[in-house]
C-alpha cells in the first residue's frame, strides 16, 4: 500500500477504511509517525500478520475491527496502549507488554490469549453470537473489573439497534 514513505511527525490519529493493508504497512505508520496515538483499521484485508510492537510506541487506542484477517495473527507489545477494540478468532490475538491497557472491546471471541491482561482490565465489552459459549470453567478472573458489557450479536444482524 505505502512504498515508500516519509515521516509525518505531528500526525496522531490515523483511520484505515476499505483498505487493503499488510502488516509490514502498519508498522511503518508506528515508525514514521512517531506522535500516532490512535490507529483504527475498519472493514479491511490485513494481507499479514500485524505487530503493533515497540517500547517507545505512544499508541494509547487501537481498532482492527470488521476486518477480514484469514490466518493473519495480531501481536500486540504496546506499554502505552489503554483501549483495544478487535476482532480476531482464537490463536490470533496475543498481548504482550500492555500495563496500561484498561478497557478491551471483543467481537466474537474472548479466548485464553487474552488472559495476560484480565488483572489490569477495568471496563470489557464482548459480543458474541447464539452459537458460542460464554461462561467456561476457564474464564478468567478479573479483579478490577468495574463495567462489563456482553452483547448477542446475532441480534444487530437481524435489524435490532440500541
Amino acid at each position: 500500500m505505502l512504498g515508500e514513505m516519509k515521516p509525518m511527525k505531528y500526525l496522531k490519529e490515523l483511520i484505515l477504511i476499505n483498505m487493503k493493508v499488510s502488516g509490514g504497512d502498519i508498522s511503518l505508520f508506528l515508525r514514521y509517525c512517531p506522535l500516532l496515538r490512535r490507529l483504527t483499521v475498519r472493514a479491511s484485508i490485513l494481507t499479514s500478520d500485524v505487530h503493533v510492537c515497540g517500547a517507545t510506541l505512544v499508541l494509547e487506542y487501537l481498532q482492527l475491527h470488521y476486518c477480514d484477517l484469514t490466518e493473519s495473527v495480531i501481536n500486540i507489545s504496546a506499554p502505552n496502549l489503554s483501549e483495544v477494540k478487535i476482532d480476531a478468532n482464537p490463536g490470533q490475538l496475543w498481548f504482550n507488554d500492555v500495563p496500561r491497557l484498561v478497557e478491551a472491546k471483543f467481537m466474537h471471541h474472548f479466548a485464553c490469549e487474552v488472559s495476560c491482561i484480565t488483572s489490569q482490565l477495568q471496563k470489557l465489552t464482548i459480543s458474541l453470537s447464539y452459537s458460542e459459549s460464554f461462561l467456561t470453567n476457564s474464564f478468567p478472573q478479573m479483579p478490577n473489573l468495574k463495567e462489563s458489557t456482553i452483547r448477542n450479536s446475532s441480534l444487530y444482524k437481524h435489524g435490532y439497534q440500541k
